[in-house]
């Protein structure tokens, strides 16, 4: 199927239009997730709690700030209006995949805490300790193509329709640094089922891409639906990359590093600064971690 098809936006240029149909889709996404998640977490903390209406409030400021600043950047020239179409079939794809029957088994295995339930064609062996877990009580982890097939749906649902808007956050540093007239190179560090690579390439039309992740079946399965003459896929460990020093002209990383250990965190720095150019830029973003936003803390 094709993984990057879009729902419409209006004409060529971003006009008004684009602007209240952009904020409305998301927000409507986001209310729609919110609803399932509010009956699914007290099931797994066991507590009957009802989340505050000021709690409630500052998500929809922080959520409405947020589409705010993804159409400035559009404004501002440092992607273009293409890179935020939302690729519905693709989401409607993994939504399929995952299935209720998925839902009940990741609900068990969080209530049970049951982090270490991979399939048993897992190499243990050929991976470190810290990538042996159902992260985030994913049916198998990163260790097969049916979890590649729900990672889609299940990123977005838990973070509201909005994966790509918070991603999209980590192309204008590299905008701001290099031109999109150049023939550049650019890294993605962890890319998953490659699903943020189409947007760098509307940003970047020009560039050569690399992506890579420590999950095999992922990198398969983003060989299998993205596409692109300058773009590539690899089956590397970040901590131990293969590319020549000064080979980059700009690393991407979204969402890995909440989960590695810090003595991980620093080898990875270390690897992206060997393989980054000079005044090149690496660009991160990452899911909130306690304590980044005290107004959050009680969430």
């Amino acid at each position: 199927m094709n993984t990057w098809a879009y729902l419409p936006y209006f004409g060529d240029e971003f006009t008004p239009l684009d602007e209240v149909w952009h904020r409305t889709f998301h927000r409507l996404m986001f209310r729609g997730s919110r609803w399932p998640l509010r009956l699914v977490l007290p099931l797994l903390s066991g507590e009957r709690g009802r989340t505050s209406a000021e709690f409630i409030r500052r998500i929809r400021k922080d959520l409405d700030a947020l589409l705010e600043q993804d159409v400035r950047n559009v404004k501002a020239g440092y992607y273009p209006k293409s890179a935020l179409r939302f690729d519905l079939p693709s989401y409607i794809y993994s939504m399929l995949a995952s299935g209720p029957l998925d839902g009940v088994r990741v609900l068990q295995r969080a209530k049970q805490n049951n982090w270490k339930e991979l399939p048993l064609h897992a190499d243990k062996n050929a991976y470190p300790d810290y990538y042996l877990r159902t992260f985030h009580w994913q049916t198998d982890g990163w260790f097969s193509e049916e979890s590649a097939k729900r990672y889609d749906f299940t990123v977005q649902f838990l973070f509201g329709g909005v994966a790509d808007v918070m991603r999209r956050m980590a192309l204008p540093p590299i905008a701001k640094t290099i031109s999109t007239n150049n023939n550049v190179k650019i890294l993605e560090l962890a890319c998953g089922t490659g699903s943020f690579i189409p947007q760098i390439q509307a940003a970047f039309p020009k560039a050569r891409i690399v992506g890579v992740d420590l999950s095999p079946d992922y990198i398969q399965y983003a060989r299998k639906h993205i596409k692109g003459t300058k773009v590539q896929f690899f089956h590397e460990n970040a901590e131990h990359l293969s590319f020549e020093n000064e080979s980059f002209d700009a690393v991407i990383c979204n969402n890995l590093f909440h989960e590695l250990p810090p003595q991980v965190r620093r080898k990875i720095f270390s690897e992206v600064h060997r393989v980054l150019k000079n005044n090149a830029v690496f660009s991160i973003t990452d899911s909130l971690q306690l304590g980044d936003n005290p107004n959050m803390n009680d969430s």
